[in-house]
């Protein structure tokens, strides 16, 4: 029993000691702190737990972190605290209206670009992220195509999903997947443009490796 009570011990020390602090300030002015492995990969903000937060410190700690899903955030305005994050691969952002989304191009690891239900002024340049290989803006009552493509380079896939888009200006030698169900796109002539699937259930066409990131 003694010996069980001491290896708990020192497991709870050596969890203390790998502890990183990262800082939450609310709109209401107060904080709080969480506490997160100095090897965690994933950290999620989302469904409503970040609700009322307007600035997040001290991510820059975790070293590891390689994925951060922020959502429904409406008193963030300034996400460039993001660009300090040096091995961030993806990021996913769900119901969050932005300003202003430059910062992404200072994000040279980026790998996955995930919008939800999200708005933005511009459109996104795919020439500035050349580390890209999926992007999705979703369920977003987007009426214009919302990426740049001239040309290949590491993008695979673009899921577009859900929303008004009437044309897709991508040439088909591009070799790109495009996922475009419930759009109004019609008759486009390119193969890689998929607008249809039974019961809209993108799921069965969508890369399996990019599914995790469907809500």
């Amino acid at each position: 029993m003694k010996k069980l009570f001491i290896c708990i011990l020192l497991t709870m020390v050596f969890q203390w000691a790998n502890a990183i602090e990262i800082t939450i300030r609310n709109i209401d002015g107060s904080t709080e702190v969480r506490h997160f492995d100095v090897n965690t990969e994933r950290i999620r903000f989302i469904y409503g737990d970040g609700r009322n937060m307007v600035e997040i410190v001290g991510l820059e700690q975790l070293v590891n972190l390689k994925e951060i899903w922020i959502g429904m955030t409406p008193f963030i305005n300034d996400f460039s605290f993001l660009t300090r994050l040096d091995n961030i691969e993806a990021l996913v952002f769900q119901d969050i209206r932005f300003s202003d989304i430059d910062f992404i191009y200072t994000i040279p690891s980026l790998k996955r670009l995930i919008f939800q239900s999200c708005r933005i002024n511009n459109v996104i340049d795919a020439t500035r992220l050349p580390y890209l290989e999926y992007f999705e803006f979703t369920h977003s009552q987007l009426t214009e195509f919302p990426i740049l493509i001239q040309e290949r380079r590491n993008i695979d896939t673009i899921n577009v999903a859900f929303n008004n888009i009437s044309n897709i200006p991508i040439d088909e030698s591009l070799d790109i997947l495009i996922i475009a169900v419930r759009n109004q796109i019609r008759n486009t002539g390119n193969s890689n443009i998929v607008t249809d699937v039974p019961g809209n259930n993108i799921f069965i066409i969508l890369p399996e490796k990019y599914r995790q990131y469907l809500r």
